[in-house]
């Protein structure tokens, strides 16, 4: 018998070991492997030696591993799961070559792990092996969970509902779960591609859209670039109620783009959504010296000396034109608390703005938040790009699907703007469907139209909190049940 790369040991000591034990033995070392697996370890075999019947009280089987690196991973993986390790005993990874020779040529091939965790019986292990076990097959059902939940706005982060979602499931066995930020260029965009890209958090101060001045948090991707989030300064976590929404002002905004600027970050990516404000993003641009006359034509005659040497891109989370029926005020400032004589005054200063560029106040996105699209297009000559489209291509999500049983997604309600407005769950949706993948959406609430556009596909479950607000044992309880429902069951199977 020859090893092709490297070994890992587990070895299980037991006196006058009872059938039950032998067969508690093998199901340890699959469960093992499988663990292995599920990491995308290059993990394709198992050997047993030859000369251990399976009356001896002393039992050890060897994994194949492709190299040392993750000989240890499989080693730490053991180590670190207590009903393994209460009753295994993994030896450290070996070179091949160390192995003693008359051990090596006593081993017999147990059988060829595949992908589903199932180890195929084969050759001369059937002779060893029928003593000990039931069947020539040996699965390990587990499943792999991919949790991707948007923000609860007010409630919990990208990171945070991820996290909830995680524990809940941890309480199943068998199971792994990868947890992915996600966020659709509103709260949890920056969390998401600093994640991805392995970047870090730079901290300055600037003023809430009441202009109280608070420390606030961009991304830093590379040497030049830079992912800065509007909802940082001006989002609903830093909502003052008392401030009519016509004296709110995105200033804040243009604050972070400055001290960006003066860091030395030329590649600046704005992520726009979620928003308190409707100013169209005249605060931004005033903080970043531009001026607006009496004609509310935007003066930039004093404007921040690196803005020339500046690119910008805006992440969009909504497809909506900046004015009109589907604009940033009609569909939006009514959530934000404007009233109805407060919407027309609105659309009137958004009306007067865009004369400087009215093309651009016709794109998609340029209603995104509060119309600061639109100052990033027409002032800042942004690229406006689709913000659920833009994260999850950044991070790869579609090969991330390709390797889950069923993945989890989640926002704080699933409406007609979800569907609408091409939203970043939507896009899930339409992902998870296009590779033929089962999901579930946890929302604290489903609209009508959100239950039709749901209902047209194959296995997509809704796990729905009713609650705008639900707590951490609400979530669980919802995660039990959908785990619990027959239709998921068959799913996973």
């Amino acid at each position: 018998m020859i090893f092709t790369g490297f070994i890992i040991g587990l070895q299980f000591i037991a006196d006058n070991p009872s059938v039950e034990q032998k067969k508690e033995f093998w199901r340890l070392v699959l469960e093992a492997s499988v663990h292995a697996r599920i990491n995308r370890l290059e993990l394709y075999e198992l050997y047993i030696p030859a000369e251990h019947e399976c009356d001896a009280s002393h039992y050890v089987c060897t994994i194949s591993v492709s190299n040392i690196k993750e000989g240890r991973i499989l080693s730490k993986t053991v180590k670190s799961n207590s009903k393994l390790l209460s009753q295994l005993d993994p030896l450290e990874p070996i070179l091949q070559e160390n192995i003693v020779e008359g051990f090596a040529s006593n081993c017999i091939k147990l059988g060829d792990l595949l992908a589903d965790g199932t180890v195929v019986i084969e050759g001369d292990a059937e002779q060893v092996l029928p003593k000990c076990v039931d069947s020539h097959k040996l699965p390990i059902p587990y499943s792999s969970f991919l949790i991707a939940a948007d923000s609860m706005k007010g409630v919990y982060s990208s990171l945070e509902l991820n996290a909830l979602i995680a524990s809940s499931l941890h309480e199943c066995e068998n199971c792994k779960t990868v947890s992915v930020p996600v966020g659709d260029g509103g709260e949890g965009t920056v969390d998401a591609l600093v994640y991805s890209c392995h970047g870090r958090y730079e901290y300055c101060k600037a003023h809430d859209a009441s202009m109280n001045e608070i420390v606030v948090r961009y991304g830093v991707l590379t040497d030049r670039q830079v992912v800065i989030e509007c909802a940082q300064c001006v989002g609903f976590s830093h909502l003052d109620s008392n401030i009519n929404i016509k004296d709110r002002t995105s200033y804040g905004v243009g604050e972070m783009i400055a001290h960006a600027l003066n860091s030395g970050y030329t590649d600046i990516t704005l992520c726009i959504g979620g928003t308190t404000t409707a100013d169209g993003g005249i605060g931004m641009l005033k903080a970043l010296g531009f001026e607006l006359n009496c004609d509310f034509n935007v003066v930039s005659d004093n404007v921040h000396t690196r803005l020339k040497d500046a690119s910008f891109r805006a992440v969009c989370d909504v497809n909506n034109p900046l004015l009109g029926e589907d604009g940033a005020i009609n569909v939006y400032a009514r959530q934000k608390g404007a009233s109805e004589d407060g919407c027309r005054v609105l659309e009137e200063r958004l009306e007067m703005l865009s004369k400087n560029m009215p093309s651009a106040a016709t794109l998609c996105g340029s209603g995104s938040g509060g119309g600061i699209g639109y100052a990033c297009a027409a002032i800042l000559n942004a690229e406006l790009v689709d913000g659920a489209n833009y994260v999850l291509d950044r991070l790869n999500f579609a090969q991330s699907v390709k390797n889950a049983d069923l993945v989890i997604t989640g926002e704080g309600s699933m409406d007609i703007q979800t569907v609408k407005h091409n939203k970043l769950v939507k896009r899930i949706v339409e992902i998870c469907q296009g590779q033929g993948k089962p999901l579930a959406i946890l929302a604290g609430h489903f609209s009508k139209e959100a239950k039709e556009f749901t209902s047209r596909y194959d296995n997509v479950f809704l796990v729905e909190c009713c609650s705008p607000y639900p707590d951490k044992s609400v979530v669980k309880s919802a995660i039990r049940h959908m785990l619990n429902a027959d239709q998921v069951k068959n799913s996973l199977r």
